[in-house]
């Protein structure tokens, strides 16, 4: 997994280009255009760039952390396809929520992406964007050491960058008070602290802890636990 965020496409193609070959280059400068060409022919030959990485073992590492730094997919923010998946879940429930829907946006108040992610949450909820038809939410920031008080709150959305430590806590309130919660970090839901874990890139994801949602007493249609994926 890759833990570098915002990186541009377009620094991750041309960075490795211009990194790999001076990992490349001679000691004698006047050798570097050479090596420079023969690099090419390298790229151009995978047998031979295989044979070339086995004689220099600590440049094939440093090569190929290049490219996994810059060319891996970074973490994204909470977009608005997350969020309008994981609302429509609601829909699915056996024992839906009515009435105004109070959504706790949980987020790290001492980390500035999770705040600004949180933000982003909680005005696509306001706005209605990606509520499902039917449905009348209003969202309020919650830090997460302050969730315990959020019991007016039926869901839980969990903004980016929360700490792993606090899953129990997001957990415990969770199961106490009957929040469905949903995150984009599939280790909360793996760990099986989170209810629904949302993944939109490449493909829409919904995976499932049905551990997590028993304790909460949140039951889904048999149809919709059919095509989640269970953890």
């Amino acid at each position: 997994m890759c833990f570098i965020r915002n990186v541009r496409m377009q620094t991750g193609i041309i960075l490795p280009i211009i990194l790999v070959p001076i990992l490349w280059l001679p000691s004698k400068w006047g050798q570097a255009f050479f090596q420079f060409v023969g690099l090419g022919r390298l790229l151009m030959s995978p047998r031979l760039l295989l044979s070339k990485l086995a004689m220099r073992p600590w440049k094939a590492v440093a090569t190929v952390c290049v490219f996994l730094v810059f060319i891996c997919p970074s973490a994204h923010a909470t977009d608005q396809l997350d969020i309008s998946t994981g609302l429509k879940t609601l829909l699915l429930m056996t024992n839906r929520v009515s009435g105004l829907i109070a959504v706790a946006v949980v987020f790290d108040p001492a980390n500035p992406e999770s705040r600004m992610d949180a933000e982003n949450i909680r005005s696509a909820i306001d706005s209605g964007n990606g509520v499902p038809g039917g449905l009348k939410m209003t969202a309020e920031l919650v830090g997460y050491t302050s969730f315990l008080k959020s019991t007016d709150a039926k869901v839980a959305f969990l903004a980016k960058a929360i700490p792993v430590s606090s899953f129990d806590t997001i957990s415990a309130t969770a199961q106490s008070s009957g929040i469905l919660t949903i995150s984009t970090d599939l280790d909360c839901v793996k760990s099986g602290k989170c209810v629904l874990g949302i993944m939109s890139k490449p493909r829409v994801e919904i995976y499932y802890s049905p551990a997590a949602a028993e304790a909460a007493h949140i039951n889904f249609a048999p149809a919709f636990i059919m095509l989640a994926k269970q953890v």
